[in-house]
């Protein structure tokens, strides 16, 4: 049932009955700002689509459960730019407690496995610290600060742009473990 599993979480692609939890998750304007794709009100159209299962080939997309409850959803998927971009968003009730970190590390573990991915981007709004702590737990390292589109909040806003390669992916991994980079994103706030 699960693809991937951690100490506390497990991911699955997405599925159509994920629907009203995603639905409530993103339709928070406190989680619908911090990502660019997500309008205020929450689209229900948007959210059936992206409830249906992601294909394979373009990455791993899907959501995030804690005792078989949806919290989140976190994918990594490829960009028509050719890399793969990291996202996610959880449910507000489940922020502070290392559980992106923790699912991003599985997630990122599962991408750089595979020979197509060398690669990796993510970002954050500026005013959003708590995902840039979370990145850098993970590995990334910024390369820039640019004007991102946010739907939510209707406008551009600065974002600061990470990157993570495989290499750097590789000999991070073998320092630390899901759990110890959970912990310590945890133990920031």
């Amino acid at each position: 049932m699960y693809e991937i599993t951690t100490e506390r979480l497990a991911f699955r692609r997405c599925h159509p009955d994920d629907f009203e939890a995603v639905m409530d998750i993103y339709s928070r304007p406190e989680v619908a700002r911090m990502v660019a794709s997500w309008p205020i009100p929450a689209d229900p159209d948007l959210v059936r689509e992206r409830c249906n299962p992601f294909p394979d080939e373009k990455g791993i997309v899907g959501s995030v459960l804690k005792d078989d409850r949806v919290i989140g959803t976190i994918g990594c998927a490829r960009k028509p730019e050719g890399d793969f971009g990291l996202g996610y968003g959880f449910h507000p009730d489940h922020w502070g407690r290392g559980y992106a970190t923790e699912m991003a590390f599985a997630v990122l573990d599962r991408i750089f496995g595979r020979a197509d991915c060398t690669l990796v981007t993510a970002g954050h709004y500026i005013d959003n610290p708590a995902s840039g702590r979370v990145l850098a737990k993970l590995g990334f390292r910024h390369s820039h600060t640019e004007l991102c589109l946010s739907k939510g909040r209707g406008h551009k806003a600065d974002c600061a742009e990470y990157t993570l390669a495989r290499s750097d992916w590789l000999e991070f991994r073998t320092q630390v473990t899901y759990r110890q980079a959970a912990s310590a994103a945890k133990d920031m706030r």
